[in-house]
């Protein structure tokens, strides 16, 4: 039988193995040493419809199940899969299954667990999985997981106060997304108003404008165009219309031919620094080449993306494009190129694009030649579309400025939760206590 001092010795965390110095009356600990950790039923029954518990598997949403074999206060670690290094706290009965790691404690505070495994186990986890098809982690990689362990009554006063301040965190994270969605809300708003001829109504009250010549399509969009607007096919809109790109092997080399990335035109505009290099030489004569003011579209992407479409604002001859992009000309006789942009990315387009694609059940969702083709774009005489970029833009750059301003502080609100976790860990939220026993005391009543 091993002696308390052997024990000791295997829980605790050897001096140059510990990452950062702790308080004086904290230790290291390895956390199998302070935990239970048990796993899920490979039998376990989570299919039937009248569930009462909580049932976890790997991934991050529970199911139901009618039966139970943990309860209590319990920390959930998905053991393989996309979401190792998840972590998740859970207080009451629930079933998990095989591959599930479900840790409890009766000797230290879980909840100060739990605020230490969202600080490092992802992190823990990145060069520690195995396995080729499915990965996976080890029993070890739980057991052997080092962190500082303060007295029973200060690992209170930690996770107490650090629920506190994450709460007001996730309040303002909700604020963020909140206003996010708002913009995104009256961006849609404002779009529809535009296409609907409303902008511009008294624009047109002053003006004497000049109509398109080409005859209008039958329209299946539920609303009426003003007068001396058309429903205009997709396939007389364009000089040249889109044709897929070409997707080589990429390679490592600076030196190669630059390709864009999908990513370049995700958002509904041209970003610069979304290209990868080809291990390619293409002629100069290519199609493939592209030029200032061309017309690209995603043909294939997920559900979200796909048919989302920007006009290319670099350098001629720079870069070539993807298969899973087409590029094109537009006829800026009829239709200027940064409004038919609008278009196809606002709700119209994009619902457009969802009904029509094919492989919406597989990973990636494509359109074809056909389907832009028919797409149906409400058209105003140039003057008009002229005048709605204009309104359009004046509104973008007001709201821009709101919503740059909401892009720059989501990243230090997640910083500052790393902030605040990183200093209850060094013992720095002016929780501490000198009335508290040392953690090394709580150590020996359990080896």
């Amino acid at each position: 039988m091993k002696t308390q001092k052997e024990l000791l010795k295997e829980a605790l965390v050897s001096e140059e193995e510990q990452p950062y110095k702790v308080l004086e009356n904290w230790v290291w600990v390895k956390l199998g040493h302070i935990v239970s950790v048990k796993t899920g039923k490979k039998d376990a029954n989570h299919a039937t419809e009248d569930g009462r518990y909580p049932f976890f598997t790997c991934a991050s949403e529970p199911i139901s199940s009618p039966t139970f074999s943990f309860e209590g206060d319990s920390i959930i670690l998905p053991g393989n899969g996309a979401n190792v290094g998840l972590v998740l706290y859970f207080s009451g009965k629930f079933e998990a299954y095989q591959r599930t790691y479900v840790l409890q404690s009766q000797v230290a505070y879980l909840k100060y667990i739990y605020y230490h495994l969202l600080f490092g186990w992802k992190a823990h986890n990145a060069d520690k999985q195995y396995g080729s098809a499915t990965n996976y982690i080890k029993l070890a990689n739980i057991t052997e997981y080092s962190m500082p362990l303060p007295p029973l009554n200060e690992q209170k006063r930690i996770a107490d106060k650090v629920e506190k301040l994450l709460d007001k965190i996730n309040q303002a994270k909700q604020l963020i997304k909140e206003a996010k969605e708002t913009f995104e809300l009256r961006r849609a708003a404002i779009l529809d108003k535009a296409f609907r001829g409303e902008l511009t109504k008294k624009w047109r009250e002053d003006k004497t404008v000049k109509s398109i010549y080409l005859n209008s399509e039958k329209n299946n969009v539920s609303f009426e165009l003003p007068t001396g607007w058309k429903w205009i096919k997709s396939v007389n809109l364009f000089n040249d219309f889109p044709r897929n790109g070409y997707s080589p092997k990429s390679t490592d080399s600076s030196f190669n031919t630059k390709t864009l990335k999908l990513g370049a035109i995700t958002k509904g505009y041209y970003k610069d620094n979304e290209f990868k290099y080809i291990d390619e030489s293409i002629d100069q004569d290519s199609h493939l080449w592209l030029k200032n003011g061309d017309f690209l579209i995603q043909r294939a992407n997920s559900i979200e993306y796909v048919g989302t479409s920007a006009i290319f604002t670099g350098p001629d001859d720079d870069c070539i494009y993807p298969d899973l992009i087409m590029k094109g000309k537009v006829n800026e006789a009829i239709v200027l190129p940064q409004y038919l942009v609008l278009w196809i990315n606002s709700m119209y387009g994009k619902q457009y694009f969802r009904q029509n694609a094919t492989g919406t059940a597989g990973n990636m969702p494509k359109i074809n030649k056909t389907v832009l083709q028919n797409l149906l774009v409400p058209i105003p005489p140039l003057e008009e579309q002229n005048a709605i970029l204009k309104i359009l833009n004046n509104i973008s750059d007001s709201d821009s400025s709101v919503m740059n301003r909401i892009e720059e502080i989501q990243p230090n609100v997640d910083l500052l939760v790393n902030g605040i976790l990183k200093k209850a860990f060094s013992g720095e939220l002016g929780t501490t206590s000198n009335e508290d026993e040392s953690a090394i005391e709580l150590l020996k009543r359990i080896t």
